[in-house]
């Protein structure tokens, strides 16, 4: 068997090195950890939850009257009035939507909500938006 003898020097740097070396993993974080693959990065701080958005303001009443067909030639009428969701103040103007079709030739509407068949020769109000502005 051969023996080679080391000169102190030359030992005394390996010692050296090794001892950096190791302080250098250790240091850098180079140890294997069961719970983190080697390398893997640390998890990113979870983000905050943003507040919730602000509740919106309640609809307001859908207001969508049922007309029933007037009858042609006996200037009959029909009080748009009664057809206001109970939770609408009473007395206010009611008017027509120009987004709307307009009413049949000769049928009116009073501010108060009086739709007449007059002179029409058509009883329905198809295609019509009624307005109606509180008091």
């Amino acid at each position: 068997m051969n023996q080679v003898s080391m000169n102190p020097d030359r030992r005394r740097l390996l010692r050296h090195g090794l001892a950096a070396a190791i302080t250098a993993l250790a240091g850098c974080g180079g140890g294997s950890d069961a719970s983190s693959p080697l390398g893997a990065a640390p998890a990113p701080a979870p983000t905050p939850t943003p507040p919730p958005a602000p509740t919106p303001p309640p609809a307001p009443d859908t207001w969508n009257p049922s007309v029933p067909p007037l009858l042609v030639g006996t200037n009959s009428t029909f009080n748009l009035s009664s057809t206001l969701p109970a939770s609408i103040a009473k007395g206010g103007r009611f008017g027509l939507d120009s987004a709307g079709a307009s009413l049949p030739a000769g049928m009116t509407l009073s501010s108060g909500g009086v739709l007449a068949v007059g002179s029409a020769s058509i009883g329905t109000v198809t295609g019509v938006i009624f307005t109606y502005e509180t008091p």
